[in-house]
Formats: C-alpha cells, sequence, structure tokens
C-alpha cells in the first residue's frame, strides 16, 4: 500500500518557510507545543471561574452564619428588655415574631448551604 505524503495547501508552505524565524522551527512540533499552551491556558482560565463561585459562596454563607447571630442577640437583648418592664407586650410579640420569622428564613438558607 502507498503512503500518500501529507497535504499542506502552498500558501502555508510559503508563509512558514518565508517568514524569517518561524522557517527555523520545526511547523509540526510548534504548533503542537502551541496547542498544548493554549489548552492550558483555556484550564487554567476555568479553574480561577470555578474558585470564584466557591469564594462568592463561601462569603454569602460566612454572611448568613453573621446574621443568624445577630438575629439571635437581638432576640436575647428583646427578651431583656421585656423582662426589664421597657417593652409593652404587644411591641414585644410584634418584634419577637419578627425576629423568630428572620430567624428561620436564615436558617432555611443556611440549609441550602450545609446539606
Amino acid at each position: 500500500m502507498d503512503h500518500l505524503p501529507a497535504y499542506h495547501p502552498e500558501w502555508l508552505i510559503k508563509f512558514w518557510f518565508g517568514t524569517p524565524g518561524l522557517n527555523k522551527l520545526e511547523p509540526h512540533l510548534t504548533l503542537f507545543i502551541a496547542l498544548i499552551v493554549l489548552l492550558l491556558f483555556f484550564y487554567k482560565k476555568s479553574k480561577s471561574t470555578n474558585s470564584n463561585v466557591i469564594d462568592i459562596e463561601e462569603e454569602v454563607f460566612k454572611q448568613l452564619l453573621t446574621r443568624r447571630q445577630v438575629i439571635e442577640q437581638q432576640i436575647v437583648e428583646l427578651d431583656v428588655s421585656y423582662e426589664q418592664n421597657k417593652l409593652p407586650e404587644d411591641q414585644y410579640k410584634r418584634k419577637r415574631t419578627e425576629f423568630q420569622k428572620l430567624l428561620e428564613q436564615t436558617r432555611q438558607e443556611l440549609r441550602q448551604y450545609t446539606i
């Protein structure tokens, strides 16, 4: 079986061997190395994008933890104010209910990150 030579367009051969610098390099090896460099570039670029997403999710998780702690502290302060008769009962119940709703909502959002 005869082996056919590889087909390279004439313009490509003239360009490669007519360009100073390129004519001293082996074309197939040079293109292979360029392909590897491009693949590494795109691989690193995709990895950095994934790490940014992870960083954003980590930041949201920390903010939710902080929000939960603040709400829990506000509930404690509200209870102390009520016990010291600084708040009327209806205002205490209304604020406590609001804080409980916020706390439950925050806990639900935190569960999305922990499950």
